[in-house]
């Protein structure tokens, strides 16, 4: 079905950009030391990007079917927000 074909998108779209997140974590961690403002953005991008690819599991994983797939992402999504929150607020 249409659905099934679209959460299968979004699953891997998904997983790309959490490939991307990781290579910025990484990124940002290596300019650490040598420039904390620009290892503070680079490592903003990424928890924005690791963000976005649990949101688009979230959906990917309704969209196949996968109820609990979903719920677990929706938790991590909320996880994710709710620690954003509390480091911006330890800033």
């Amino acid at each position: 079905s249409n659905s099934f074909a679209l959460g299968e998108t979004l699953l891997q779209t998904a997983n790309g950009v959490q490939q991307i997140a990781g290579s910025l974590n990484g990124l940002a961690n290596s300019v650490r030391g040598i420039n904390e403002e620009l290892a503070d953005t680079i490592q903003g991008i990424s928890d924005a990007a690791n963000l976005a690819s649990t949101a688009l599991s979230a959906a990917g994983s309704f969209a196949t079917g996968d109820i609990v797939g979903g719920i677990t992402q929706s938790i991590n999504f909320i996880t994710q927000v709710i620690e954003g929150f509390a480091k911006a607020k330890a800033s």
